[in-house]
């Protein structure tokens, strides 16, 4: 398949995801377009300019002396500031597909290879912008918990700006801890997997025996890419069952936030449980933060009622994947 085919088909599965979420809809009524500009290319715009932002931001993280840092921080510099003049000269002309395929393939790539630099990046005043942040959120949370338990030694009651935004601020500063792949990562099923595959390419065992290590890994390893992809079909399902493209048992899929909310918390107390004789501190602020998603939760589902809880669950999830995506865009080191 020609690249021009895989761009275009990777812009369609764009558009798809946009009208599946209710996002193209919002764009196809925003007034920052004009009234006859289709769709495709309102969608082809706004990825350009949000896939512009993002290879900027690559770029401000992207500090130190080595080369290949040096070299990825012009090559993103340039292309951030290229996309929306690309944007104005393509879209007019009916090449929304191209470009918007074109970015979604540069930001993969420049994603990909920011990753792969990690170990060599520098600190840079962006990243430490980010941390600092991140620090802000935590002790914001912490300090509007500490107001609600006055609220209720006081008064037997605590405002719901105290609980829920403390708790959305803890939940935002250890965001990254929400991302699919680590989550596989925390609870074993990555390491599980490659350790099956290692044995069965030892050559160590009998073959029946390999043969069933290594289909375990395969299958584990399946796992785990489904995994991956979870969130991305959990905000698809529900318009993909309204439109009947689904059958209707796939609205469980609508649960995932929920489901992945409940599975930090659980970790973090379980690594605040490991770590409360090695490091102390940090033990108390996973569990802190943990007991706090849990009760987040709970007071979510007891408060609201299971049905506008699957509504405001969503949006606490798209924030903590920007969230994510913004703190472990500045991690580096191994």
């Amino acid at each position: 398949m020609a690249l021009g085919q895989v761009m275009s088909r990777a812009f369609d599965f764009f558009l798809l995801v946009l009208d599946r979420t209710g996002a193209l809809a919002r764009l196809a009524a925003s007034p920052l377009f004009p009234a006859a500009m289709p769709a495709a290319s309102r969608a082809a715009w706004a990825l350009a300019v949000l896939g512009a932002l993002v290879l900027l931001l690559y770029a401000s993280l992207s500090a130190g002396p080595d080369r290949r840092v040096r070299a990825f921080r012009v090559a993103t510099l340039l292309s951030g500031c290229l996309l929306p003049l690309l944007a104005a000269r393509l879209v007019p002309f009916g090449r929304s597909h191209d470009l918007g395929g074109g970015v979604l393939v540069l930001v993969f790539a420049a994603g990909l290879l920011h990753r792969a630099l990690r170990s060599a990046r520098r600190e840079s005043l962006a990243s430490r912008l980010l941390e600092r942040v991140r620090w802000l959120l935590e002790v914001a949370g912490m300090t509007l918990l500490f107001a609600a338990a006055l609220g209720v030694a006081r008064e037997g009651r605590a405002p719901g700006f105290t609980v829920f935004g403390g708790l959305l601020c803890l939940r935002l500063s250890i965001a990254d801890l929400l991302d699919p792949s680590r989550l596989s990562k925390e609870t074993g099923l990555t390491p599980s997997a490659a350790k099956d595959i290692r044995a069965a390419r030892s050559g160590r065992s009998r073959p029946a025996r390999r043969g069933r290590r290594l289909l375990a890994g395969l299958a584990k390893l399946a796992l785990a890419v489904v995994w991956v992809f979870l969130p991305l079909l959990a905000a698809v399902a529900p318009g993909e069952v309204a439109r009947g493209e689904w059958p209707s048992a796939a609205q469980f899929l609508a649960l995932y936030p929920a489901a992945a909310l409940l599975l930090t918390g659980l970790l973090l107390l379980a690594g605040a449980a490991r770590r409360v004789v090695s490091r102390p501190l940090e033990a108390a602020r996973g569990a802190v933060v943990g007991a706090g998603t849990l009760l987040w939760l709970w007071l979510v589902f007891v408060r609201a009622g299971a049905g506008e809880a699957m509504r405001v669950l969503p949006g606490l999830y798209a924030a903590e994947t920007l969230a994510a995506f913004l703190f472990g865009a500045a991690a580096r080191g191994r």
